[in-house]
């Protein structure tokens, strides 16, 4: 579902520039730049291949780049892009506050910015915002550890719960760690006898 979400808006932004430009633009539909934050995780490796297989399936190239979790990579890597005349950038940040220039660059050229699943901040520059709802799926967490646990049992003892969320640099980290915490706060209220010790933690 994912992937034809973003091949739908990327399919989107070319006709508008087919329409545009003119009807010469229609012999080829051209290259759309994708950059994820990383191959160490299985995850983007799949959402890039997904986001790829979505796009050549409506006929596009796709340029796939995969930053290794440096910004300074993820930079030249859109830069290059850029230079390749890429008709849509999807980029998944590594720092949603680090691409202010490059995308500067981006929209210089007229190539469309499309945020792939974690905010892109500090740039007038991004068209669209495509994610899951993380608020939902940070209650869902809490749902499933007070079933999983067996929390809302009376006899429960006491135990430990430590979330793990997203880089602090990506605006997920406020969703994915915090609305956990509107399905476990009613359990923990009503049992404070039992010591619940909590925190969070995130990768760096």
């Amino acid at each position: 579902m994912k992937k034809m979400l973003v091949a739908a808006m990327v399919l989107l932004f070319a006709m508008n520039m087919v329409f545009a430009g003119g009807a010469a633009e229609t012999s080829s539909k051209g290259m759309v730049g994708v950059v994820m934050p990383t191959r160490s995780e299985e995850r983007w490796n799949k959402d890039g291949a997904a986001v790829k297989s979505g796009l050549e399936e409506l006929g596009y190239e796709v340029d796939l780049q995969f930053s290794d979790d440096d910004i300074p990579t993820q930079v030249r890597q859109i830069e290059d892009l850029i230079t390749k005349r890429a008709k849509v950038l999807v980029i998944a940040s590594i720092d949603g506050s680090a691409l202010t220039d490059v995308l500067a660059k981006a929209a210089d050229e007229g190539i469309p910015v499309i945020a792939y699943d974690r905010l892109i901040m500090k740039s007038p520059h991004v068209d669209y915002y495509l994610s899951f709802d993380n608020y939902a799926v940070g209650q869902q967490m809490g749902d499933i550890l007070i079933q999983g646990m067996n929390l809302d049992n009376p006899a429960k003892k006491p135990f430990l719960i430590e979330l793990f969320g997203d880089h602090l640099t990506t605006t997920m980290l406020i969703s994915s760690t915090t609305a956990p915490w509107t399905s476990l706060s009613p359990i923990l209220t009503m049992a404070p006898s039992r010591l619940v010790q909590a925190s969070r933690a995130w990768t760096q």
